[in-house]
């Protein structure tokens, strides 16, 4: 009978030690640990017991005083947490998360555009003169440094707004830099500011594709400005800065070239320049 290898006797020896070989196996290991010294000095190696390894009783009660001390330290510290973190702690916080995220709402949607307003006392038209197509073209020189330029487009009464108006206006003003953005260095500042007003757009409500599978506003009704105004508030507060019927001269060559070319709404001079798409006519 060939001898079997020394290497799979002692892959056997777990299995013969645990009782879950076959019979044939277990026959097989006797035979070879019989005859084998050196596997059978490993299985005698393998046999002896190694002792459970605990705690002396000093050392295995200090570290179950220790145990319990943390679990102590831990319900004390949750016990002060739940006297401190009371209801009224936690209606407090959502009440101010509330109350920022409303101011948040109010500063811009509403209040950051009528604050730091420049008032017309600071406001000097340089330069005013109608453009080849009939816009206005003008020249607004502020006294201090300004940051945002507010247009209103044409505006018409609320009747009148989806029908042909010929007696719409326009509105524009300034601000000053808000407290916050003083110490923003990033931020460019101008206090001479050049504005192109469209004196007709046509606007629609209906979105359609064409035909030729462009999409765009159809059936528009035409608005007509016919006054334009500085400032915010009441008409009364407001500076007139152009009405139908004032006589004023046809734009130079050079400004009919800079606004072809440019398509600008307004420039703000020697600091910063912000370009806007002047609403398209038909």
């Amino acid at each position: 009978m060939r001898k079997i290898p020394c290497h799979i006797i002692q892959d056997l020896m777990v299995l013969y030690e645990d009782n879950v070989c076959s019979e044939e196996s277990r026959q097989m290991v006797e035979e070879h640990i019989a005859e084998c010294e050196e596997c059978r000095k490993l299985y005698q190696i393998a046999r002896v017991e190694i002792p459970d390894i605990t705690l002396g009783g000093t050392e295995e009660n200090d570290f179950r005083d220790a145990a319990e001390e943390l679990k102590k330290i831990a319900r004390n510290t949750c016990k002060r947490l739940e006297r401190r973190v009371t209801y009224k702690h936690i209606l407090t916080v959502a009440i101010t998360i509330f109350l920022l995220m409303i101011s948040y709402t109010f500063w811009t949607e509403w209040l950051q555009y009528r604050v730091n307003v420049v008032p017309p006392e600071d406001i000097k038209v340089t330069e005013l003169y109608e453009l080849e197509n009939g816009d206005i073209y003008c020249t607004f020189q502020c006294k201090d440094m300004f940051t945002h330029v507010n247009t209103s487009g044409i505006m018409v009464p609320e009747d009148k707004r989806h029908q042909d108006y010929d007696g719409g206006w326009q509105e524009i003003y300034f601000q000053y830099p808000h407290p916050f953005e003083r110490i923003i260095p990033e931020l460019s500042y101008g206090d001479t500011v050049s504005v192109v007003f469209p004196m007709q757009v046509v606007q629609s409500d209906t979105f359609e594709k064409s035909e030729e599978g462009e999409w765009g506003y159809v059936d528009g009704y035409r608005h007509r400005a016919v006054s334009i105004y500085y400032g915010k508030g009441k008409r009364e507060d407001q500076l007139l800065v152009w009405e139908q019927g004032q006589k004023i001269e046809p734009a130079p060559a050079d400004v009919e070239k800079r606004v072809k070319e440019e398509g600008f709404i307004y420039e703000v001079n020697h600091c910063f320049r912000e370009e806007m798409i002047l609403p398209k006519k038909i």
